[in-house]
């Protein structure tokens, strides 16, 4: 591990409830709205019954705590190192972000010192201007709602854009938009211009979902619950405890990522079942059948 698990999300939520303790604030609604703000979104299973129960010893009584001094961490020298290194990501270009004096400061690794073996060559490209200029222009849209004209392959197109995606394997963003009524992706680099046009009010929440989802019960043996949340930890998810050693996690997917998304559940072979939808079910089972007849292991 790079970092010591003090610096890390959980320790960020808990300092913010050491301050509203500190402050007499603290209650179990605003535990829940810093989890949610500063954490992943099924924390709360981990964080909320170790306060409760005293694992963690930071409360001596319910939203008391004897400590005295608001939380806060500086940054240490292995951050800004960590730092060093996000900023040579040619990915940050894209984004308007200010990084503390880093001059002389020696990154953790660089691009050269690593290899993702399952990810196509042929990335988006992130040092052009031109890709820049649309990607900053797309998320503008996004952030003030504002409708865009776009010359997309061979056409031009007005459409509302709501949503950025980076996929990991195919090393490239996806711009989400509704063009006549249809949510569509539209691939960044694909785009030759962007304009930006006049806010819209239409209320995108009545289009349908593109996402499809699946269901898992997990049985937490062998840290399963911990490895399935860090695999797919790229994804949307919801998680809800059952009992004791049982979980319920449902993850959304896009539709074109139906197949790798059944390779990467079959993975994790007996610790979890899919549970729903049918649909995705039948596929795990015609897959292992397949496996079956083929004598894979």
């Amino acid at each position: 591990m790079l970092f010591h698990e003090v610096y890390g999300c959980y320790y960020h939520c808990v300092g913010e409830m050491i301050n509203l303790a500190i402050d007499n604030k603290l209650t179990n609604e605003n535990m829940l709205s810093i989890i949610h703000q500063y954490a992943f979104e099924e924390s709360h299973l981990h964080i909320i019954p170790s306060l409760n129960e005293k694992k963690w010893q930071i409360f001596d009584k319910p939203f008391h705590t004897p400590l005295q001094h608001h939380y806060s961490l500086p940054l240490t020298l292995l951050e800004k190192r960590w730092l060093k290194t996000i900023s040579l990501d040619p990915k940050i270009k894209l984004f308007s972000l200010d990084f503390p004096d880093l001059d002389n400061i020696q990154p953790l690794f660089t691009q050269d010192d690593y290899v993702i073996y399952d990810q196509y060559q042929d990335g988006d490209p992130y040092d052009d201007d031109s890709y820049q200029e649309i990607f900053q222009l797309s998320l503008k849209a996004i952030r003030y709602k504002k409708a865009i004209k776009v010359h997309y392959l061979e056409k031009e197109m007005i459409c509302i854009p709501y949503h950025i995606e980076y996929s990991l394997k195919d090393d490239k963003f996806r711009l989400y938009v509704i063009h006549q009524n249809k949510k569509k992706i539209l691939n960044i680099h694909k785009i030759k211009s962007i304009e930006l046009l006049n806010e819209y009010s239409q209320d995108i929440s009545i289009f349908p979902p593109s996402k499809k989802y699946f269901v898992l019960n997990i049985y937490d043996e062998r840290n399963a619950l911990e490895r399935v949340m860090t695999h797919f930890a790229d994804l949307q998810k919801q998680a809800e405890q059952i009992d004791k050693n049982n979980y319920k996690v449902k993850i959304y997917y896009e539709t074109q990522d139906e197949t790798e998304m059944i390779i990467r559940v079959l993975s994790f072979g007996p610790l979890i079942k899919v549970i729903e939808p049918d649909s995705f079910v039948k596929q795990i089972k015609d897959r292992l059948i397949m496996q079956k007849v083929c004598n894979l292991k």
